[in-house]
């Protein structure tokens, strides 16, 4: 179980403010797998993640470990490409009506709605304005 694993469980357990602070701030620094549409990844580093689109909303399965990714796609594993990205960069390119959809299918599936990485924008544009005034 990683990190961001126990926050999340944590948070489930006690919902305090605290323990949602530490989800965030655990999320932000983690290194998750992205499924992408094989033929979107360019040499630059771009790609298009996959998503279902529901209600025009844009849902995009996320995962916190590569063994938690697999197990998500089973014996079809090997016809998904992934990227691994800090949870910041995912949230700096999360677009408008996107819902992040952390380890589907687990028990401790969590869901990042719209509000929630608007709030999150937030903390990185926070974090990425006290690093340019530190330079």
């Amino acid at each position: 179980m990683n990190k961001l694993v126990e926050a999340i469980l944590a948070a489930y357990a006690d919902e305090s403010e605290h323990h949602t602070n530490t989800v965030y701030r655990v999320f932000l620094g983690h290194t998750l797998w992205v499924p992408v549409q094989p033929e979107s990844v360019t040499e630059s580093g771009e790609y298009q993640p996959l998503y279902q689109t529901a209600a025009e909303a844009h849902f995009i399965p996320i995962f916190s470990s590569e063994e938690t990714f697999k197990a998500w796609a089973g014996e079809v594993v090997n016809e998904f490409t992934t990227v691994q990205v800090r949870g910041l960069d995912v949230i700096r390119g999360a677009g408008e009506r996107v819902f992040l959809c952390l380890d589907v299918g687990t028990e401790h599936y969590k869901e990042f709605a719209p509000d929630e990485i608007a709030k999150l924008k937030g903390i990185v544009f926070k974090f990425d304005s006290q690093r340019q005034l530190q330079q």
